[in-house]
């Protein structure tokens, strides 16, 4: 089991990737593709997002994609917001609770 300081410290990851997409106004499929064709690597961007567990290959990559550095990402990452991280487990809390009466 993830202690709970690992948990918000992946969730801030999460968040900070979607957020860049956002910025950039740019699908998971588009980052997809764009780590495809810049460096002839397969990414899977969805799954990505979800937990948020990656190789520092993956890191680097997704840091020169969105053009920011390794120091820049990790301090966005130590600046998200608290509530922010509870909004987004309570959310995806709902969301399994859903899938699993759905499922039953």
């Amino acid at each position: 089991m993830i202690d709970e300081e690992l948990l918000r410290f992946r969730t801030a990851v999460t968040l900070v990737l979607k957020d860049l997409r956002k910025q950039l106004d740019v699908s998971q499929a588009d980052v997809n593709a764009g780590i495809q064709d810049q460096f002839g690597f397969t990414q899977n961007m969805g799954r990505i997002e979800l937990g948020s567990n990656f190789t520092l290959e993956t890191f680097y990559m997704f840091c020169k994609y969105f053009k920011i550095s390794e120091a820049e990402f990790f301090n966005l990452v130590n600046n998200v917001d608290d509530q922010k991280i509870d909004d987004y487990l309570k959310f995806k809390a709902e969301r399994k609770r859903s899938r699993n009466k759905k499922n039953n």
